[in-house]
Parts: C-alpha cells; sequence; structure tokens
C-alpha cells in the first residue's frame, strides 16, 4: 500500500496540473477574446468608414445640386480676433449668393454662378464682377472630393441634433503627417433626411478650431429672384468692362505671362505629401487696373489648398541685414499666422513670391525654397491657440 504521504503528494501534484491546465486555458481564451474584440474593432471602424464615405457622396450631391434658402451663422478666427458674422444664403445648382446681415461685412453681398464670382458692396451699389473661373463649379469640386478620398479619411461618429434636425456626424483627418502638423481636419453634420450639410467645423494644421458655420431657417421651395441670385449671362457683361481681380487660366501658363508682362506662375521648389497643381491663373493687385496683375498658382490635396504668388515689384526692396551665422537666402523672408492658415513672403529680386496655405510655416518655406532655420522677421506676431 502507498503511504499517506505519498498520496497527500499525489494529490497536490494533480491539483497543481489542474491549476497549471485551467490558467493556460483561461490565458487562450483570453487571448482569444482579446483577438476577437480586436478584429470586432476593426471591423467597427471600417464600418464606420464607409458609412462615413457614403455619407459624403450623398452630401457632395446635396450640397451642390440642391435649392435652397437659409441663414447661415459663421464664426471665423483671424489671427487673434473671432469675427462672428449672420447672412442670408440662397443656392441653386452650380450657384450661391451671400448677404450679410451683421458682423464686420455688414451689407455686402457677393455670390458665385457657374464660372463667375460676383460682389456687391451695399444693395444701392453697383454689382461687380469678382473672378472667373475656366470650368464650371460642379466639374471642379468633383475632382477635389475625388482627391480629398485619397488624402484623408473619414470616419462616422453617431449622430446629433442641429436645431430640431437629426444629423449624422462625419470626421475627416489626414492620412499622413506633416511635420509640425496634426490636421487641417473638418467635422461634418450632415443632415439624414436630406443629406444637406447643416454644420461644419474646421481646424487648422495645429487642430485650433477656425471656423465654424450653421444652417438654420433652411427653406427647401424658395421664390428666388435675379436681385438675390444674377444670372451668370448678366455676370459675364459685367466682367466685359470690368473683369474683376481674378481669374482662373487652367493650365494656359503662357496666357498667364502674357497677361502678368512677364511673370510665369510659380513652380513650388518642394511640394506637400498628397498636393497636385489644379489651376494657374492672375489676381490683380488693385481694382484700377493701375499695376500688372500677381501671377498664381493653385495647388489641392483636396481639402486643403496652397496659392503660390509672383508679384512684380514697383521699386527693388532694400536687402535686409542678416545675422552672423545665417544663410543670405533667407534675407527678405516674412511670415504670418493668420489663424486658417501660414502666409510666407519672400523678395527675389525685383519678384515678391507669397505662399498662402494651411500649412506650417516650415513647409512654406521649402515651398518658397528657403530654409526655415534661418533668420525670419515676422510680418505679425504667431496668434495664440484659440479656446484653449
Amino acid at each position: 500500500m502507498r503511504s499517506p504521504t505519498w498520496s497527500r503528494y499525489s494529490l497536490f501534484v494533480l491539483a497543481a496540473l489542474v491549476l497549471l491546465l485551467s490558467a493556460s486555458l483561461w490565458k487562450v481564451r483570453r487571448q482569444r477574446r482579446q483577438i476577437a474584440h480586436i478584429q470586432s474593432s476593426s471591423l467597427t471602424q471600417r464600418q464606420n468608414s464607409q458609412r462615413a464615405v457614403a455619407l459624403l457622396f450623398q452630401a457632395l450631391w446635396a450640397d451642390n445640386h440642391q435649392t435652397y434658402t437659409a441663414t447661415t451663422k459663421t464664426m471665423a478666427v483671424y489671427g487673434n480676433d473671432k469675427i462672428n458674422t449672420v447672412a442670408a444664403m440662397t443656392h441653386v445648382p452650380q450657384g450661391f449668393a451671400i448677404k450679410y446681415l451683421s458682423g464686420d461685412p455688414r451689407g455686402i453681398s457677393s455670390g458665385f454662378n457657374q464660372r463667375w464670382a460676383w460682389r456687391k458692396e451695399s444693395a444701392e451699389s453697383p454689382m461687380t464682377a469678382y473672378a472667373a473661373t475656366q470650368r464650371n463649379a460642379t466639374e471642379m469640386t468633383a475632382e477635389r472630393f475625388a482627391m480629398m478620398l485619397e488624402n484623408y479619411g473619414a470616419q462616422w461618429t453617431g449622430r446629433e441634433k442641429i436645431g430640431d434636425r437629426l444629423a449624422d456626424v462625419v470626421w475627416i483627418l489626414p492620412f499622413r503627417s506633416i511635420d509640425g502638423a496634426r490636421g487641417p481636419a473638418k467635422c461634418l453634420w450632415i443632415d439624414r433626411q436630406t443629406r444637406l450639410t447643416l454644420r461644419v467645423e474646421t481646424f487648422n494644421y495645429q487642430m485650433r478650431p477656425v471656423m465654424d458655420s450653421t444652417l438654420s431657417q433652411i427653406d427647401f421651395h424658395p421664390k428666388i429672384s435675379e436681385a438675390e441670385l444674377p444670372p451668370a449671362l448678366k455676370i459675364a457683361q459685367v466682367a466685359k468692362n470690368s473683369p474683376g481681380m481674378a481669374q482662373d487660366m487652367g493650365s494656359d501658363i503662357q496666357g498667364v505671362i502674357a497677361k502678368t508682362g512677364g511673370l510665369a506662375p510659380p513652380e513650388p521648389k518642394e511640394l506637400p505629401p498628397g498636393f497636385e497643381r489644379e489651376s494657374v491663373g492672375i489676381h490683380r493687385t488693385s481694382e484700377t487696373g493701375a499695376s500688372p496683375p500677381a501671377a498664381l498658382s493653385r495647388y489641392t490635396d483636396g481639402l486643403n489648398t496652397l496659392t503660390l504668388f509672383a508679384i512684380k515689384q514697383t521699386a527693388t526692396p532694400k536687402a535686409e541685414p542678416v545675422k552672423s551665422g545665417t544663410d543670405k537666402s533667407s534675407s527678405g523672408v516674412q511670415m504670418c499666422d493668420f489663424g486658417p492658415g501660414t502666409l510666407v513672403m519672400r523678395d527675389s529680386g525685383s519678384v515678391r513670391l507669397v505662399a498662402v496655405a494651411d500649412l506650417p510655416p516650415q513647409t512654406l518655406c521649402r515651398v518658397l525654397g528657403v530654409s526655415p532655420t534661418e533668420a525670419i522677421n515676422a510680418a505679425c506676431p504667431p496668434s495664440p491657440p484659440v479656446g484653449h
């Protein structure tokens, strides 16, 4: 017979083995649960992303093809200032008009119809043509939307009420990061019934909120007068006598050179990831046309826009003093953080180059071919974070 001591030892070993086996089974089950949770979360994220993209497609159609009037309330950040406005909006396919009811631009009306932008300083003042594009709004919007989906991800995060309307909330965030940037990004509230975008919150490259715009009092069956939204033919007729401040010229580089007296649209030294040239054109530096217009190149990644200007100086700018140990190529460089983005200027002989985009200053410096680490003349001090 086995001794009681051996029996007790055998029972102890058996119990230990059972515990070890149980622990192993528990560990395996826990790992399986974790993997299942990860797979489930990944599946949920994919489903939310697919839902978000589908909503964006529907909102693209609704925002560009529906006819409606509405009141729009907007907050925009410029430097240290917040500008609040209320405006009456009229929207039709390929066209819209805005009349400001309060805020700094109160009384001003402006809009766009097919290929023509217009502006009125007051109800009594005559309409002026502001800008012309080579392609219609629908074509340009569709191309930008396709580019946006290549460079930005979309995520559905739930539903919220905007006034008395239920809306789907969709975030748009960049796929890739740029040094010094976390954005830009947008959050959209898309009406569940009509798919119209009811609210847009915009964040700059630092992920600071820089604009918030909300629609209310929407009428989907309005009666629209010609005074509210001038026909495209009327704007084109006005543009014959007053060509406006800006003209988009597609890919016609030689046409830009001819209109600017020899200035070619700027070619960047380096492009940020995802950006492609959208068009070239001109922008007049005075409404009277006393000075030759600036040449411009416009680039986009679908959501963000980078515009480069070449402006002929009336006099050769004085050379700025250069600090010891710095590269003289940085002389004459100025930059300004104005809230929605950054502006960087560089004087190069008799031409001033300007880059404007919602990108970090060092990125725009590289676009203009200067070192971001060298001495910089600040055109205005950097803005402190808003709302933080």
